[in-house]
């Protein structure tokens, strides 16, 4: 009888032949096994295949001198390194991690992985001509691959804008209240610096009980402060050293008068103690510049400060402050991403110099002596090595951070045009995140330096039509330029 429409779809999807998602390499074994014995037409039909398919891998199968050929591939890209690199990349990862109980962050793997290329062939990487790339996005996927995870973001908090808007005048006329000339107008800011980069927000780690390592016990992490005035300069930068006894301190091969060093018993964060050392090398500062400035000792000097507990004066101290005329501005609570200069771009461009140079150091040190070596050269003598490091990288960051930074950081936070009544470009904090109609609510994050405002500049629908006809005007006024340059040297005018 004939068959239904059915039966015949069906008689049809039965005699299909195995796709490629059927294929695996028990499969391949035994097709070119039965092919070498009865051909591959037999081996074709007895496992359900296509001849062309038996067929081809009967040939690579002869082709490899019979050896078992497969042709599954992996899916995704092949790996840009070789087992051998990727194993020296988790003995690094896994020696940091597990040995000396450090966190992980992409560019530390991404630099450990160049110093790993370099020593087998260092022309491979981009920076010497080649086509190697590894950077945050390979880290990133390489650490996923191995079954490493993310440790989440710190919790935030928030601060509404109509606040934001009621603290502002009032701060900035207690600076104009003090008529201080802007050469002795300060500011100081603590803050914590990770050589790896921000691993309190975001870091690597293996899937374990254990995930976070404490910001106290890292020995990439240090504790500075960082004084700066609103006439663009940078005078000094303390860091703090847990131990007992001077031996603490870094030995700097380079010293620089202006870092200062200090420390603690406890922990190498800011207390009252430290910022009592501080606040004696601050005056001996104003002294100094008024002598500089060739300035009268009864000008007045400000010192612009957030409510940290820490900075709470005491009794003696206020009254040190007063001898010497400097008067004491507090930052708004919850508000020093908006109103301190350091907390605008001077912390962040020490943050990225320092965590660059420590990449290309760690880059350098993988490379010259190999992943176990490195390891133990960069964690294990903490206590004389590497803060040596860490001292020589702070002097190469503030050398390297210029007065443009300071002074933007100073108009950032409104200072100069509402304090000293200079004209800025830049528009008032408060001004930005005051609403018209209803509630605004700004988030905040722990890390004042990281919690930055960060300002969108946008164009008007009549502004950007404008600004595009002035950007092609100005092109075709320099190709204009370059081609009549051309012209006169390929055809001089005769005089």
């Amino acid at each position: 009888m004939p068959k239904t429409v059915c039966e015949k779809v069906a008689a049809v999807a039965g005699a299909k032949k195995k796709r490629d998602n059927d294929v695996t390499n028990e499969l391949i074994k035994k097709v070119t096994d039965h092919a070498r014995h009865c051909g591959p037409s037999a081996a074709a039909k007895k496992f359900d295949v296509s001849q062309s398919q038996a067929w081809k891998w009967h040939e690579a199968f002869k082709k490899s001198d019979f050896k078992i050929y497969s042709t599954v591939q992996k899916r995704g890209r092949s790996s840009v390194l070789s087992e051998f690199e990727q194993t020296e990349c988790l003995k690094y990862i896994d020696a940091t991690r597990n040995t000396f109980k450090e966190q992980l962050t992409s560019s530390v793997v991404s630099a450990a992985a160049q110093g790993v290329v370099m020593q087998s062939g260092a022309a491979r990487l981009k920076d010497n001509g080649g086509t190697l790339i590894l950077g945050k996005t390979w880290a990133n996927k390489f650490m996923k691959r191995h079954k490493m995870g993310k440790y989440a973001a710190t919790t935030n908090r928030t601060v509404p804008s109509s606040e934001i808007a009621k603290q502002g005048p009032p701060f900035y006329k207690a600076i104009s209240d003090t008529k201080v000339p802007m050469s002795l107008t300060f500011n100081v800011d603590e803050f914590f610096c990770l050589l790896s980069g921000s691993t309190k927000r975001w870091t690597w780690h293996r899937c374990s009980a254990s995930r976070a390592v404490p910001l106290r016990e890292t020995k990439l992490g240090f504790t500075m402060s960082v004084l700066t005035s609103a006439d663009g300069h940078l005078h000094n930068m303390q860091m703090i050293w847990q131990g007992k006894t001077e031996r603490s301190c870094a030995e700097a091969v380079t010293p620089d008068d202006r870092i200062w060093q200090c420390f603690r018993e406890d922990s190498h964060f800011q207390n009252a103690e430290t910022w009592s050392t501080w606040m004696t090398k601050f005056i001996e500062v104003v002294v100094e510049q008024r002598k500089r400035l060739d300035l009268n000792v009864d000008v007045p000097a400000c010192l612009i400060a957030d409510a940290a507990p820490q900075h709470a004066v005491t009794t003696q101290q206020a009254e040190l402050l007063k001898k010497h005329n400097i008067y004491l501005v507090q930052v708004p609570d919850k508000m020093t991403h908006c109103f301190q200069p350091a907390d605008q771009f001077i912390i962040k461009t020490i943050k990225e110099k320092m965590t660059q140079s420590f990449l290309r150091y760690i880059r350098v040190v993988v490379a010259a002596y190999g992943v176990n070596k490195a390891v133990c050269e960069i964690y294990t003598n903490c206590c004389t090595h590497l803060r040596k490091v860490k001292y020589e990288l702070l002097r190469q960051a503030i050398s390297n951070t210029p007065s443009s930074v300071i002074v933007k950081s100073w108009e950032e936070s409104g200072i100069l045009r509402e304090s000293f009544k200079i004209a800025t470009t830049r528009d008032l904090p408060f001004d930005i995140f005051c609403a018209e109609a209803g509630e605004v609510t700004v988030v905040i994050s722990d890390d004042d330096e990281r919690s930055r405002r960060r300002k969108k500049s946008t164009l008007t629908t009549r502004q950007a039509p404008m600004k595009k006809m002035s950007m092609t005007k100005n092109l075709c006024q320099s190709v204009l330029s370059s081609l009549q340059k051309t012209l006169c040297l390929m055809f001089p005018l005769s005089s």
